[in-house]
C-alpha cells in the first residue's frame, strides 16, 4: 500500500475536511457570498430621488428647463426641415407624441434611436418625464417609443 499519497484524514475542523473533499462546491458557496455582501452594502436606488414624481418636478432647474427647450424646438425645427419630423406634443397634461413623415423610414434604426434618447433626455429637463410615442403623421401608426417604466427606447418601424 502506498500511503504516501493519500493524505492524513483532518481531524477537528469539519469546515476544512469538507473544503478539500468538495472544492468546487465551496468555491460557488465562497463566490455567493462575496456576491451577496457586496450587494448589500451597494447604494440602493431607493435612497436616491425619481424625477416622475410630483415633487421632483417642482425641484427642477429653470435655468436648464430654459436651455432644453430651447434645444428642443431647434432640434423639431431643424428635423422638419428634413421631413423627419412633422408635427409634435409635449407638455404635463397631453399624451407626449412626435409624428414623423417618409424620412422616418430611411433612417437606421441607431439613427432613430438616438434621435428618440436625445428627445427624452430634453423632455427629462424640461418636465421631469421622458417617455413619450413616436407615431407615424399619416396612418398613426406607433412606430416607436421610450417607455414609461424602464425608460428603454424601442422601434418597431
Amino acid at each position: 500500500m502506498n500511503q504516501e499519497n493519500q493524505s492524513p484524514p483532518i481531524k477537528g475542523n469539519f469546515a476544512l475536511a469538507w473544503i478539500k473533499r468538495h472544492p468546487i462546491w465551496s468555491t460557488l458557496f465562497i463566490l455567493f457570498l462575496i456576491g451577496h455582501i457586496s450587494s448589500s452594502t451597494s447604494t440602493s436606488p431607493e435612497n436616491e430621488s425619481t424625477t416622475n414624481t410630483p415633487a421632483a418636478k417642482s425641484q427642477l432647474d429653470p435655468q436648464k428647463q430654459v436651455a432644453a427647450t430651447k434645444e428642443l424646438q431647434d432640434l423639431m425645427k431643424l428635423s422638419a426641415k428634413g421631413d423627419l419630423v412633422h408635427s409634435y406634443a409635449f407638455g404635463v397634461d397631453k399624451l407626449q407624441r412626435v409624428y414623423v413623415g417618409s424620412a422616418w423610414y430611411l433612417m437606421d434604426v441607431g439613427f432613430k434611436k438616438d434621435f428618440m434618447a436625445k428627445i427624452a433626455l430634453l423632455l427629462k429637463d424640461i418636465n421631469g418625464r421622458d417617455y413619450f410615442e413616436v407615431h407615424d403623421a399619416y396612418s398613426d401608426e406607433k412606430v416607436g417609443e421610450v417607455t414609461a417604466f424602464s425608460g428603454s427606447i424601442e422601434v418597431y418601424r
